[in-house]
């Protein structure tokens, strides 16, 4: 069954935010239509809203409050409902708080999260099944429900997979040209030295390989890597860290945090949905916005392009774990 949203309905903000609950309870299927501005208003543009779904979402939007139409129905609102709606239907969402006057959970899209509390992060974290938190600080992770990876097993990560991370971490640190040398470092597969012999030998442009297994990063082991894993950096030199970084967002994580972590233009570059990055590191780089939703204090900014222009969304809430 489909139907149209009356946008009209959506001006306050509890009904959007149940709008996107019902719809993300359900796994509806939506389609927002955004186009330029509407009525000669700069600020307006004309916003209609398609869902698909059981009857059963059908009948709880409208004891909510929530108008329906079998037949289009276009508004003109402003960029900043339009720009609060089209967040608030990205899936998949994830739980940060709850509004102000407890009414309603505030949720953010799986995006691209700078917070500058761990502890959203850990909010953000309890609520995937495939995460990897690289923890650069040395808080213990273990009641998370995070499997602590001591080493990383290089024999057991896909060639795929370690042939991107040697480009990027060549990349990030002794330049791209060594890429190549950077990967046969980190593929010695039935070598005849042993790790310490082998940390020995890697000079020049391996040398960021061999302080991988100095610092004991890395081991040319066979060994697990879950699905819910905490890699503990704390201590290593920003090298192993970025390298930490690099392996958790290249082995396709659901979600990676880093806590910890130094900002580098490399990590800028592989930011992805969803990676939760602690601490204080710039918002822009090179004129690009790099996150799409900031977590501060009880604050929640989220930030949308709308008919080609960013939309910013200010709100306030209660952090979950203050409650």
């Amino acid at each position: 069954m489909s139907a149209w949203i009356d946008p009209a309905s959506l001006v306050e903000r509890e009904k959007r935010y149940t709008l996107s609950h019902v719809v993300n309870y359900f796994d509806a299927d939506v389609s927002v239509d955004v186009s330029g501005t509407a009525q000669r208003r700069v600020d307006a543009v004309s916003l209609s809203i398609r869902v698909s779904g059981p009857e059963e979402m059908f009948r709880v939007l409208k004891k909510a409050g929530i108008r329906l139409s079998r037949e289009r129905v276009v508004r003109a609102v402003t960029r900043y409902l339009a720009g609060h709606v089209i967040s608030l239907l990205r899936k998949p969402r994830v739980a940060v708080g709850v509004d102000p006057k407890l009414k309603y959970v505030v949720t953010v899209p799986a995006s691209r999260i700078l917070c500058d509390d761990v502890r959203t992060a850990v909010v953000i974290a309890s609520q995937c099944d495939n995460v990897c938190w690289v923890e650069g600080v040395g808080y213990d992770l273990s009641e998370l429900g995070l499997e602590r990876i001591s080493l990383i097993p290089l024999l057991s990560v896909p060639p795929s997979v370690l042939s991107s991370v040697a480009l990027w971490y060549a990349r990030g640190t002794v330049g791209e040209k060594y890429a190549d040398d950077v990967l046969a470092a980190l593929t010695q597969r039935g070598t005849e030295v042993g790790e310490r012999e082998l940390s020995e030998v890697l000079v020049g442009p391996t040398e960021c390989v061999g302080e991988l297994f100095n610092w004991k990063v890395v081991s040319m082991t066979t060994g697990k890597i879950p699905r819910r894993a905490w890699l503990d950096v704390s201590g290593t030199p920003p090298r192993c860290r970025l390298f930490a970084s690099i392996f958790a967002i290249a082995y396709g994580y659901s979600a990676v945090v880093l806590n910890g972590v130094e900002f580098s233009w490399i990590l800028a570059e592989l930011l992805r949905p969803t990676v939760v990055w602690v601490g204080n590191v710039p918002e822009t780089f090179r004129g690009r916005r790099l996150f799409d939703v900031v977590v501060r204090d009880n604050e929640l900014v989220t930030y949308v392009n709308v008919a080609g222009r960013e939309v910013e969304i200010r709100e306030g809430f209660i952090p979950l774990w203050k409650l």
